[in-house]
C-alpha cells in the first residue's frame, strides 16, 4: 500500500534489530509508517509546534509505558539469569 505525501520525498535506510524485522512482517506493518509515526512522538517530545497534537501525545504517553516495561522485564530477565548462575556454582561447590 502506497501513501500518496505532499511535496518531495527522499528514500534513506534504517538499521533495525532482526526482533523488529520480525515483527515488522508478523503484523504487517509498513515500514515506512513505523518510522513516520515514531519520528512524530520524537518530534512532539522535543517540543516542535507543528507536532504537538493530542495523538502523538498519546503515542508518546504509550511509548514510555511500554519502554519502561521492556526495560523491567530486561531488568527481571537478568535477575532471573543471576539467580540461575548462583544457584548453578552451589550445586558445582557442592560435588
Amino acid at each position: 500500500m502506497t501513501t500518496e505525501r505532499p511535496g518531495q520525498t527522499d528514500v534513506i535506510s534504517v538499521s533495525v534489530t532482526t526482533e523488529f524485522t520480525k515483527l515488522i512482517k508478523e503484523y504487517k506493518m509498513s515500514p515506512t509508517e513505523v518510522f513516520r509515526k515514531g519520528m512524530a512522538v520524537m518530534l512532539f517530545e522535543l517540543d516542535v509546534p507543528r507536532y504537538q497534537s493530542e495523538t502523538n501525545k498519546k503515542r508518546t504517553e504509550y511509548s514510555k509505558a511500554f519502554m519502561e516495561e521492556y526495560e523491567n522485564n530486561i531488568k527481571l530477565q537478568k535477575l532471573f539469569n543471576d539467580i540461575l548462575s548462583f544457584g548453578r556454582v552451589l550445586e558445582e561447590n557442592k560435588k
